[in-house]
């Protein structure tokens, strides 16, 4: 799917359709999609290739058509002339939901979990975006604290968690990254 910002701004969310945006004397914003809905991207484009695999292949799919090994994971492109785009790290409190809502449902089983992760890490390098810049800016954010505390007190009021998960996910604002993986995913075992 393409993406067009010209002149203007505009906010986009990264899922599991492969994206390319263009923004032209504008501004976009781009949030990337959660670790939880990532993995289960992976999962599911793994699964994919091996009902490929167990399906006979005619000569000229052999010869001509598809690979043998599952393809790399195809990047979200960010092409910006003369514009803005900033690449903006989803909520924690978004985060907690989606990796609840997997662990909850089991739709990754506990042994599947580190080599998804590495496959992710080995095959995304930043999140998998490939960007290019021209008489430009691109920038890699997260929210900040402020920002993170007050989505979690929205989402406290709305019922979507409660004052343990709250207080859970409050402790773990400012952190880096790869402690905010691990951290969310425990919470949400624990829960």
């Amino acid at each position: 799917m393409v993406h067009f910002t010209m002149f203007g701004g505009s906010d986009v969310r990264l899922g599991e359709d492969r994206k390319v945006i263009i923004t032209m004397f504008g501004s976009t914003d781009v949030c990337k999609a959660t670790l939880a809905k990532r993995l289960l991207y992976e999962k599911q484009r793994l699964e994919q290739h091996k009902e490929q695999q167990s399906t006979p292949r005619s000569i000229l799919e052999r010869v001509f058509g598809r690979e043998s090994t599952p393809s790399r994971h195809r990047n979200h492109i960010a092409l910006t002339l003369f514009g803005g785009t900033d690449i903006i790290a989803p909520p924690l409190v978004d985060e907690f939901l989606d990796m609840r809502e997997l662990v909850s449902r089991k739709l990754i089983l506990p042994e599947e979990w580190n080599a998804l992760l590495v496959r992710l890490d080995q095959e995304e390098g930043s999140d998998g975006i490939s960007t290019f810049t021209l008489f430009g800016g691109l920038g890699e954010s997260s929210r900040s604290d402020a920002e993170e505390i007050q989505k979690n007190q929205s989402a406290r009021q709305l019922g979507l968690i409660n004052n343990d998960e709250e207080r859970s996910l409050q402790a773990i604002v400012g952190k880096d990254a790869r402690q905010i993986r691990t951290l969310i995913r425990q919470i949400a075992t624990d829960q």
